[in-house]
């Protein structure tokens, strides 16, 4: 399984947002690479026996500041982002884990299902408290393909590469 993590907490939509035109352009142009980069990592698990077309993904809000979800232009911001990506994600997203969320990222995330439909059944929503998440996570996920602050084993678990820094 390749495991992606993305930790959404960590970005601020909302100043993204506020920045304009084109501080949401040069965000689109981060998620376009990303997501080239994510469809172009197939081939690195990918044999001739056993094609790799797909990977999980672990989406962590931990961080996020709830003013953002107060921000309708920056609700609006982050759904027009995923109607953009619906297809490419429909395609290449075998599973969605998300963690952290409070009951206001739930509710935005529930708006999404509206936007990316039959992609829901492979999405699974967890709030904030990690030792319910985390006991999810070790089961559908081998515990050497996740950090270990996601309840990977590994201690020295290291990514194959890390964005956005």
């Amino acid at each position: 399984i390749k495991v992606w993590v993305s930790e959404w907490g960590k970005f601020d939509l909302r100043k993204i947002v506020e920045g304009g035109n084109k501080s949401m352009e040069e965000f689109n142009k981060y998620a376009r690479k990303a997501v080239r980069i994510i469809t172009k990592s197939h081939d690195l698990k990918s044999t001739p026996e056993n094609p790799v077309t797909q990977a999980a993904f672990i989406v962590d809000f931990d961080g996020m500041k709830l003013d953002q979800y107060a921000h309708l232009p920056t609700v609006m911001y982050a759904l027009d982002l995923a109607k953009e990506h619906r297809d490419i994600i429909q395609k290449h997203a075998s599973r969605i884990v998300i963690v952290n969320t409070n009951f206001i990222a739930e509710a935005a995330i529930n708006l999404g299902r509206n936007v990316f439909g039959r992609l829901f059944e492979r999405v699974e929503v967890f709030g904030a408290n990690k030792s319910r998440w985390v006991h999810h996570l070790r089961r559908i996920f081998p515990a050497d393909q996740i950090p270990e602050w996601y309840g990977g084993t590994k201690k020295s678990h290291k990514p194959l590469f890390i964005y956005g820094k």
